[in-house]
């Protein structure tokens, strides 16, 4: 610990406690040597500690550190002090080069025992060997005995040898400086998480303030880091990508590293990564956004969003990742059917305006199939998005047709005149023979189990009217219509015989020409993608 190697009091040749005239004594020899060149030494130059030159500059530096009560005191933390007979002895051990023997010395009188008027010099001389070890341990010990010096009732004590009386303390300053030196000297040996450790043996409040200036740094850089992305983002956003995969790569090392000092419970780390995730989330969005319409961006803005679902915390931001991950996911998914889809949908829209004929209805399934065939080949048979496509044009048809038979159903059933009512049939008859035909086009068409459940129902009844009025849909009428359910009765002559004619549903009661199954809401949804 450079404090220790190169301090002040020790470039000066005495004790912490030494007076002004002992310090300005050897001032005089210091200077008179480096003059000649020569350098002089003290037996405060401990065989543990560093080699020290004291030519002018350096000594020059050190005495002018020991002007100021508040630099004596902060540099005597960090020094020996000569303060009753045990100090003495085991000083005078490290003069001669026994530290184990100091060491036996101050531990004897400090082991187990609380801070006192006598003793407070022995906690602080053997803090200062600790601190100068290179091991971990040790300068944990070492922290741990400055710490309970300075927070015990006896530092103002120890003050007043290093200083005079003149000089009023702030002993939780004096902590918090004493932590700021410590944290500072072995920054570059320590990341911010493992500098905690330095201070395992010290109690909560030093704790507490540990943490806290620890995270001071990290959060003040990744906060920097997210307003800088947003404004560039704003002002650019075809980098968003970019802005988004920078501001990913530059800060998580050191969210991570904020999570180990202040914990994943705190609130500052929440925030904190929220804050981040949301950037980058919104990079994943714009870049989106800004390229859909001439190119297929979703690779890039899902590695975005997987990088914003690493660094998020709260329920509220995991949400809206999952929304949007879910939507440029289904966006990815149709990418490369968005013309078939297109034109599929402007087919469904315009349909609902047509004409309940059978021939209209077969249009629909003639124009559709070809893009239905290519949606499948690229999705496959059973991808449950080409299945609800396919669906929407079969029960688009199926509703015309059964509102193009039930019309003629109708016509029939009003009519009054006999001769009204052959013609009638006779046209009903044609509309059958083309709606059995349509319908099997419709059945070509791959459907969702419940549609096809349906189409079947309606299939089998198409089929029972045809046979009814003399034509089953193949070249052989059957010569007596099977029985069927009866729900309608129309006279159909003078004799007052009846025909029984069936009417049928494509949903069990709901209007047709509403079933567009999630095609366009679809569109809606893709349209406005990403929240």
């Amino acid at each position: 610990m450079d404090l220790i190697h190169y301090n002040p009091y020790r470039t000066a040749g005495v004790y912490s406690n030494a007076t002004t005239k002992e310090i300005q004594k050897n001032k005089s020899k210091i200077t008179s040597y480096a003059n000649i060149g020569k350098d002089l030494r003290f037996g405060t130059d401990f065989n543990f500690l560093r080699v020290l030159k004291r030519d002018t500059p350096t000594a020059d530096k050190a005495f002018a550190q020991l002007q100021q009560n508040q630099d004596k005191l902060k540099h005597s933390l960090f020094w020996f002090i000569n303060s009753g007979s045990f100090d003495s002895t085991a000083l005078e051990y490290l003069e001669n080069g026994n530290k184990e023997k100091a060491i036996e010395i101050w531990k004897k009188v400090t082991d187990g025992k609380e801070v006192t008027a006598k003793n407070f010099s022995y906690f602080s001389n053997l803090g200062t060997l600790n601190l100068a070890s290179s091991f971990l341990s040790e300068i944990q010990v070492g922290i741990a005995a400055k710490v309970k010096l300075i927070e015990s009732g006896n530092f103002p004590l120890f003050a007043q040898l290093v200083t005079d009386d003149t000089y009023l303390i702030d002993q939780k300053l004096q902590s918090k400086q004493f932590i700021d030196e410590i944290l500072l000297q072995f920054q570059q040996k320590y990341s911010g998480s493992e500098a905690i450790s330095l201070f395992s043996l010290c109690n909560g409040s030093i704790q507490k303030y540990l943490t806290g200036k620890l995270a001071e740094e990290p959060l003040h850089f990744i906060n920097n880091k997210i307003e800088t992305t947003k404004r560039k983002r704003k002002l650019d956003e075809k980098e968003s990508y970019q802005y988004g995969l920078l501001l990913y790569r530059t800060t998580k090392t050191t969210i991570t590293e904020l999570k180990k000092i202040i914990g994943v419970n705190d609130l500052r780390f929440k925030s904190s990564a929220d804050s981040l995730s949301k950037e980058i989330l919104q990079c994943g969005i714009d870049y989106f956004q800004e390229y859909k319409a001439i190119t297929d961006p979703s690779t890039k803005s899902l590695e975005l969003i997987k990088y914003a679902g690493f660094m998020a915390v709260g329920s509220q931001i995991k949400e809206r990742i999952h929304d949007n991950k879910k939507t440029i996911e289904d966006w990815a998914q149709t990418a490369a059917i968005q013309e078939e889809i297109k034109f599929i949908t402007t087919e469904l829209s315009e349909f609902q305006n047509k004409t309940d004929t059978t021939n209209n209805a077969q249009q629909l399934i003639h124009n559709c199939k070809p893009k239905l065939l290519t949606i499948k080949n690229k999705l496959g048979a059973t991808d449950e998005f080409y299945l609800n496509i396919s669906s929407a044009v079969a029960n688009n048809a199926q509703g015309m047709l059964v509102a193009a038979v039930n019309s003629a159903q109708e016509k029939l059933g009003s009519s009054n005149s006999y001769d009204s009512k052959i013609l009638i049939i006779l046209k009903l008859k044609q509309i059958l023979q083309e709606a059995l035909a349509v319908s099997n086009s419709i059945g070509s068409l791959d459907m969702n189990p419940e549609l096809r459940s349906r189409y079947n129902g309606n299939h089998s009844t198409l089929k029972s009217l045809a046979s009814q009025i003399g034509d089953s849909g193949s070249p052989t009428p059957r010569p007596t219509p099977p029985p069927v359910r009866t729900t309608g009765r129309q006279n159909t002559g003078s004799n007052n015989s009846t025909k029984t004619v069936e009417t049928f549903s494509a949903n069990e009661g709901i209007p047709p020409f509403v079933y567009i199954i999630g095609v366009i809401i679809l569109f809606l949804i893709l349209a406005n993608a990403c929240s």
